[in-house]
């Protein structure tokens, strides 16, 4: 029993080693830039930190590691990853930084998604348009594979109002990719309209005019919104609806 200990506890610390190893490519720019910095080969890199890694990092490689990026001798068997990585994009940019990870919390490399300072109406009422991106959210790569989303094309808001509820809520942080604009019918979108910033589901009618629907079934506080055919150059379409999270 006790030999089974130890080995679970050094699995721990290999496992916890990879992931800060792996943030800290992540912030370098990528494993050829660690590699670079560290003065590992391409090889060994990705033998011990790639997707498929095959080697665990020794206690050599991971003092090398650490000097590499003046880190304290330790640093990479302590949980310190997450919060360098958010001092570290903090100290780059002016940006706020969301940690915004999947809910396995696997070690994979991470992703950016510009988070916007705006916020789209489902509901009504005064609406701000996008301006410029305020921070990022940091998602691990194996959302941007199933979504099949370009982090450089995505961007993220916040939903305001309850016209879209039960299926995206006031509050929600909601993320599109700016890649797809073309308007389908049954899709939501994130529209530029002449009254604001909205997230809306498109229906096309049988006349050629387009429905910003809402999800709300509270049709007499939530009405959908008609755009005559002649008029659907008003519509601007900023992104389709990728992800949303409360």
């Amino acid at each position: 029993m006790q030999n089974m200990q130890i080995i679970n506890f050094m699995g721990k610390i290999e496992d916890t080693r990879r992931k800060n190893a792996r943030q800290l490519a992540a912030i370098t720019g990528g494993p050829a830039k660690f590699a670079r910095k560290t003065g590992l080969s391409d090889s060994r890199v990705s033998q011990i930190i790639g997707e498929n890694f095959t080697r665990n990092i020794g206690n050599k490689t991971a003092q090398l590691i650490e000097s590499s990026f003046g880190k304290p001798e330790g640093w990479l068997d302590s949980n310190n990853g997450q919060s360098e990585l958010i001092q570290a994009h903090q100290q780059q940019s002016s940006y706020d930084v969301i940690l915004l990870v999947n809910a396995d919390d696997s070690d994979e490399p991470v992703g950016e998604i510009e988070y916007w300072d705006a916020r789209g109406s489902c509901g009504g009422g005064f609406l701000n348009h996008i301006e410029k991106p305020k921070g990022k959210l940091i998602k691990e790569a194996s959302f941007f594979s199933k979504y099949d989303l370009n982090p450089k094309n995505a961007f993220a808001i916040y939903a305001d109002g309850e016209s879209m509820a039960e299926f995206i809520n006031d509050g929600d942080m909601v993320i599109f990719n700016r890649a797809k604009t073309t308007p389908i019918s049954g899709k939501i979108f994130a529209i530029e309209h002449p009254d604001g910033l909205r997230i809306k589901m498109l229906r096309r009618s049988i006349d050629g005019s387009w429905i910003l629907e809402s999800k709300n079934t509270d049709k007499r506080r939530f009405p959908d919104e008609v755009i005559p055919a002649e008029q659907e150059q008003i519509l601007k379409i900023i992104g389709q609806y990728v992800y949303r999270q409360g």
